[in-house]
């Protein structure tokens, strides 16, 4: 959305051979992160949760296992206020 309430990051192994890796570089100040800050990704393909912080995080994709992450990024919550 055009205030980052609902931000989408999709990453995809375009080789179906072979497994790739790197760095994903997220522009964290976007989404109102600090560059030390934590913040969380779901998968929303597998399930699965992270807990990233700062924009530099590291990818693995194999495309006879998992070819690709639909992840939702989570904005950090304000402090002392529980999760909705």
């Amino acid at each position: 959305t055009d205030d980052s309430a609902e931000v989408l990051l999709v990453v995809v192994n375009l080789d179906y051979r072979y497994t790739q890796s790197g760095w994903l570089d997220v522009a964290t100040e976007e989404l109102g992160v600090d560059p030390g800050e934590s913040y969380a990704v779901h998968d929303l393909l597998t399930d699965a949760r992270y807990t990233w912080r700062g924009g530099h995080n590291f990818i693995k994709l194999n495309p006879d296992v998992m070819p690709a992450h639909l992840f939702v990024v989570g904005r950090p919550r304000a402090r002392g206020k529980a999760a909705p």
